[in-house]
């Protein structure tokens, strides 16, 4: 059992990490980027992670970084952490979290 949650966008960011790492990096790649996102994913879940909040605009919203990615997520109260995106430094964050925060974010 995790001590966070993933929402299914952020699960289909992961497929879409790993899809583009193994076309264009191979498997053992795939295996090592993997390995360092659960391993933040779990510090994130401990609160051992070192953060930063999004924006004034998405106050709940906070993110760290991964190689290329950044993890951004949310921590209700008294509840696992979630995290809505994994997404990639040069994608657009602003667009990409404002179509997943409607509704979700406290």
């Amino acid at each position: 059992m995790t001590s966070y949650l993933l929402s299914k966008d952020a699960e289909n960011d992961i497929r879409e990490v790993v899809r583009y790492t193994l076309k264009n990096w191979g498997e053992k790649q795939v295996k090592l980027y993997r390995s360092a996102l659960r391993n933040q994913f779990d510090k994130i879940g401990t609160n051992e992670v070192v953060c930063k909040y999004y924006s004034k605009t998405l106050p709940s919203v906070k993110f760290t970084i991964v190689k290329e990615h950044f993890i951004f997520y949310i921590s209700p109260p008294n509840e696992k952490p979630i995290i809505i995106a994994v997404l990639h430094k040069s994608r657009d964050m602003v667009r990409h979290l404002s179509s997943r925060s409607k509704g979700t974010l406290y």
